[in-house]
């Protein structure tokens, strides 16, 4: 039986409100009124002559009355008409012209919400987009301003430098050609030879001249740009390099292009080149022009020292760099670390091309700062231009308003993270704002990683009024998994919600929100990484984004492995995506003609067909594959020489994986080195330098210089400093760290994932809760003995901690992880697993799993839990095995017939709780956690009591279970507990149905929406509220069923949850159906049916 509310009372006020609001009721209304008065006069003046003795005797003069007064009556109505049209009219025109005027700061008003009042809205909201976009254009208006200032000053800087070169150098050197050649002329006819001699040193010092000539001319605009193009320059000033230098250009070569914008691309490249030939210490630079989208693409990279962007700009020439750029309409991004420096610049080839957002000059988001940092140190980028395309394309599409999710599928490898990459870096150049969650692949990350690291990326330095604004009443849901939101707002109000998956919809709800309340001012795109290893919460949050992107400009991009486990979480979210909701690309092996172009990036010289071949055989094009095989030939010197010097491919001996690859790579790095990286790969793809210095237990200085090596070597890329400000570093693949942590001997590992665990406890030790899960992995793995006990205790704290943010998934994981640390401890100590902590965390692991809604499998774990508490002649912990037998999906709803097991169970334990006394340990337990163990079971005896009477009812026990309830009931208001009284009250509710009983059942539910409302349970209210409602209605009190429907409605839709949100239409579809409105039933069915 489903109940719900029709309210046609709600429904005629709506429509009435609509009708008054309409400005052609507002004028038709006037002359009805007229009509009407007109007729009741008109009627009256007619009986009032029909009174006369003769109709014959009405004369001009009556006839001529009636007319005036009928007249007069139309222009009085026809005057307030036409006012109260023309009056708000005229007061909006005024409005109009003083914004006309340039006074921003009148406003639109109209107090109705007719059509006039609906023009006010948006004149108003136009108003102030106008104003918006006049700020913007003014900020840019400044920023060119100085930056139009700056390039003068540097332009008459560069001037009197010039000058100076010119009165110093070639004016000094001509006098003295000119004072040379008068010598010359006097010793002609004296002295021929010496006259001779001196002409010859004059024809030396014109070829200095020259020179110098040339070199200035150079410095102006090199004639080789003029003559032959960009390329040709850039190839000519490479081979003055000290350093080796590689130059690559897509297209190859380079078409010209128009002057201004290859004489800026010169300057620019000259000034990064100088940089890194002045400070950065380099043995490399690397050169890579691109044109894609009307854009050129200038990237220039080293494997240098690095520097502090803030510290040396000035002393660089990125600020000048970065003014040339902005007076074209680019854009520059810097990156620096331990990897070396990455400057990229972004020119479009049209200028008249806008981008879509007003970033300012020099902004690097953390987001993109993340993907430039791991972009510099992955090394080049090749192929993917078809896939690279259609992600532009749904870029442009997303930043349009046509939000979608994209998912990149492909083997380990493949590059999917990469192709990621490279499209946040385009849609950061064109003004969109990047956001980046890394799935964390070593085991131990906090349920909702990659959003928390999503939504952190988001916070970081925003203004606080801001983000309060865009997050509304979702701030305190959002706080429950990101606590320092709730510090940086001045604290939230933690909402009151019962039922778990109606706070966890809460919580996914407030998420979507903010992300579309951000996409609505500036284009948003959110990359999940590696999602074959994120929690099962964060899939199911990423599947409810997914069906909420329509008409919002927001890409979310997930990349993933393929080929997983049918068991495997994300293939039950992938199932869900299929279709219209996300579109995937898969991406294949690259090409041999890509193979061969990374290869000669990468070598400097382009490979033999038979090495070429080769490699692409043994690789099938697997880009990691690809590179780690190139690296280990390069490394060991079997690809020097070119053409034919390069040896034949039967000598290669190449690896024939992988694994085998990288293993053989980083035997050529040095014995520390290695050392370094074992440790670190035991700590996680992602690490912190604190804790690897501390766990290696190696010197600072040797640890530093082990890192750079592995920077170097690009196996490790440095995290920039923003987001790990003690020093942060991510291993370049997952492979590569799998591959250094399998090659770890068993005992090592014990040893190490010990040490680890031991440091995070003294590092974090004021804050153990961020990282239970953490130390829950590294303990588990560092096998049994005291770190099982510890890899127990973790798990059970991680698994409450995980259900208390509302991912229960993760957290039936955490319990499921300590029963087997406590089962691995029995096998090791050969004795008896302590049953009374057994039967605790099968409860606890229970109780998550029904609030995941897996109900068949949380009922299988009670039913162990309540043969444990048997065995243990437990009466507690049987009791809440029963109770949680019968709990989840429907516990207290309506069902076919009664569960005999669950009867049975509830049975069992009311009579346990009757004759049995607790043990011991049970009452230890119940002490150390502060509660008398008295009040413990009278709690557990009103849940057996309530649950069993509801059960009970689908039987003929009509008395039994009334007796049932109204003992619950007792019992509750003895302990003077709210939520004892709130179920006992559900449960006397259920088992007095009938006709005969309506008064106490009607009392039940008022009771049960005044605890609610009293303890601040706004959902159990709710609730309370539908019961009280059904009663009403079989009472026949409709007056009553429709005043209590529209607040119940009212207070449905402020708890935004869809199980109330589908009660209260099927009570409409009831109430619809009972009065014989079929259709407006349908109406309300379907949309049930879809909430």
């Amino acid at each position: 039986m489903c109940t719900g509310s029709n309210a046609p009372r709600p429904a005629l006020r709506t429509f009435a409100t609509r009708v008054r609001a309409s400005m052609l009721v507002k004028i038709v209304s006037p002359l009805i009124v007229a009509l009407i008065v007109g007729s009741v006069v008109t009627a009256l003046y007619a009986g009032w002559l029909s009174g006369r003795p003769s109709p014959s005797e009405i004369s001009a003069t009556d006839l001529l009355v009636l007319g005036l007064l009928l007249v007069a009556a139309a222009v009085a109505l026809s005057w307030v008409t036409v006012r109260m049209v023309t009056r708000p009219l005229r007061v909006l025109s005024a409005t109009a012209r003083q914004v006309a005027a340039g006074n921003l700061d009148a406003h639109f008003v109209h107090g109705s919400n007719d059509e006039i009042g609906q023009l006010a809205s948006a004149l108003e909201t136009m108003k102030l987009e106008v104003r918006s976009q006049l700020e913007i254009i003014g900020s840019q208006a400044d920023a060119l301003q100085e930056a139009s200032l700056r390039i003068t000053s540097a332009r008459d800087e560069e001037r009197r430098r010039l000058a100076r070169d010119l009165h110093d150098g070639l004016q000094q050197q001509l006098v003295v050609l000119q004072i040379g050649l008068g010598m010359a002329a006097d010793r002609v006819g004296r002295d021929p030879a010496a006259a001779r001699a001196t002409f010859a040193e004059l024809g030396a010092e014109i070829e200095r001249v020259l020179d110098r000539v040339r070199e200035v001319s150079h410095d102006l605009y090199p004639s080789v740009l003029r003559d032959l193009g960009l390329t040709s320059v850039l190839r000519s000033q490479a081979g003055r390099i000290p350093i080796t230098t590689r130059i690559t250009t897509d297209p190859h070569p380079l078409p010209r292009l128009a002057r201004d914008i290859e004489s800026s691309a010169y300057f620019i490249l000259s000034e990064a080149i100088a940089n890194v030939l002045k400070h950065a210490q380099a043995s490399e630079i690397a050169i890579a022009l691109a044109i894609e989208e009307q854009r050129l693409t200038i990237t220039v990279s080293d494997n240098g020292v690095g520097f502090q962007r803030e510290a040396d700009a000035n002393g660089h020439g990125l600020t000048s760099m970065d003014d040339r750029i902005r007076s074209l309409g680019g854009d520059l991004f810097i990156t620096s670390g331990g990897a070396g420096t990455a400057i990229r610049a972004s020119l479009p080839l049209d200028p008249r091309r806008v981008p879509l957002s007003s970033r300012q000059s020099g902004d690097v988001l953390p987001g993109i700062e993340q993907v430039l940092a791991e972009t510099a140190g992955a090394g080049v980028f090749v192929g993917r231009e078809r896939e690279i395309e259609t992600l532009r394309n749904l870029f442009e599409e997303a930043a349009a308003g046509q939000g979608r999710m994209v998912l990149l599928s492909g083997e380990a490898g493949i590059g999917k993270t990469r192709t990621a990459n490279e499209l946040a870096t385009y849609a950061s150049s064109r003004g969109a704002e990047v956001l980046v969650g890394r799935c964390y692949e070593g085991g131990g990350a906090p349920a909702y990683w990659p959003w928390i690291q999503v939504l952190r990326a988001y916070v970081r330095g925003r203004d606080p009024a801001g983000l309060a604004a865009l997050m509304g009443p979702g701030a305190a849901d959002i706080s429950q998994i990101l606590p320092e939101l709730s510090r940086r707002l001045g604290g939230t109000t933690a909402p009151a919600v019962n039922d778990p998956r109606q706070a966890r919809f809460r919580l996914f709800d407030s998420i979507t929100s903010l992300l579309r309340n951000a996409a609505a001012a500036r284009p948003l795109v959110v990359i999940l990484d590696d999602l074959q290893s994120a929690d099962t919460s964060s899939l199911l949050l990423a599947e409810f984004l997914a069906g909420a992107l329509e008409g919002c400009r927001l890409l979310v991009v997930g990349t993933h492995r393929v080929e997983l486990s049918p068991a495997h979480p994300l293939e039950k979210t992938l199932a869900a995506l299929r279709g219209e909701a996300a579109t995937t690309i898969a991406l294949p092996g690259l090409g041999e003609d890509e193979v061969a172009r990374f290869m000669e990036v990468v070598t400097g010289a382009r490979p033999t067909e038979s090495v070429l071949s080769a490699v692409y055989r043994q690789t099938e094009g697997n880009p990691l594959f690809v590179r780690e095989v190139v690296r280990l030939l390069a490394a060991e010197g079997r690809l020097e020489g070119e053409g034919e010097d390069q040896p034949a491919a039967c000598d290669l001996d190449l690896p024939e994986t992988v694994r085998e690859a990288i293993v053989r790579r980083m035997d050529h790095l040095s014995p520390a080195c290695n050392d370094v990286l074992a440790v670190a790969s035991a700590i996680g793809r992602e690490f912190d330098l604190a804790v690897l210095q501390r766990v290696s237990g190696i010197p600072v200085h040797r640890v530093s210089a082990a890192l750079e090596e592995a920077v170097a070597a690009r196996v490790l890329v440095e995290l920039p400093t923003a987001m790990a400000p003690g020093g942060s570093y991510r291993f370049n693949h997952t492979l590569l760290r799998e591959t250094i942590y399998g090659r770890l001997a068993p005992r090592r590992r014990h040893r190490l994932h010990r040490r680890i665990a031991e440091v995070l406890e003294e590092l974090y030790s004021d804050d153990l809760d961020a990282h239970l899960a953490e130390l829950a992995h590294h303990y588990e793995a560092a096998g049994r003995g005291r770190a099982g006990t510890r890899a127990i205790d973790y798990a059970a704290r991680a698994g409450e901690r995980a259900a208390s943010l509302l991912a229960f998934e993760e957290a039936s994981c955490h319990y499921e992880r300590a029963l087997r640390s406590l089962g691995g401890n029995r096998r090791r100590r050969e004795a008896k697993v302590p049953e009374p902590r057994r039967c605790d965390l099968l409860l606890a692991l229970g109780e998550t799993q029904w609030r995941a809604g897996d109900t068949p499998r949380a009922r299988q774990t009670f039913t162990e839990a309540a043969s444990i508490a048997r065995s243990l002649h437990d009466s507690n912990r049987l009791a809440a095995a029963a109770v949680g037998y019968g709990e989840g999906s429907g516990a207290y709803e309506f069902a076919e017939g009664a569960d005999d097991i669950l009867v049975g169970l509830l049975e069992e334990a009311l009579a346990a709780l009757e004759s049995w006394r607790p043990p011991r340990s049970s009452r230890r337990h119940r002490r150390a956690a502060g509660e008398p163990p008295q009040a413990t079971t009278a709690r557990l005896r009103v849940k057996v009591l309530a649950r069993l009477a509801v059960e009970l009812y689908y039987t003929d026990q009509v008395q039994r279970r009334a007796a049932l309830g109204q003992e619950a009931v007792q019992l509750a208001q003895a302990l003077g507990d709210p939520a004892a009284q709130l179920i006992a009250l559900y449960g006397r509710f259920r088992s007095v149905l009938g006709p005969d009983a309506l008064d106490e059942r009607l009392a039940a539910a008022e009771e049960i929406v005044r605890l609610g409302e009293e303890i601040g349970d706004r959902e159990t209210a709710s609730r309370g509220r539908h019961l009280r409602l059904v009663t009403l209605l079989e009472r026949g009190d409709r007056a009553a069923v429709d005043e209590g429907t529209e607040a119940w409605v009212r207070h449905a839709e402020e708890l935004r949850q869809p199980l109330l949100r589908w009660q209260v239409l099927s009570f409409k579809t009831m109430i619809s159906l009972l009065e014989g409105r079929f259709a407006d039933g349908e109406a309300f069915m379907k949309e049930a049916l879809k909430t």
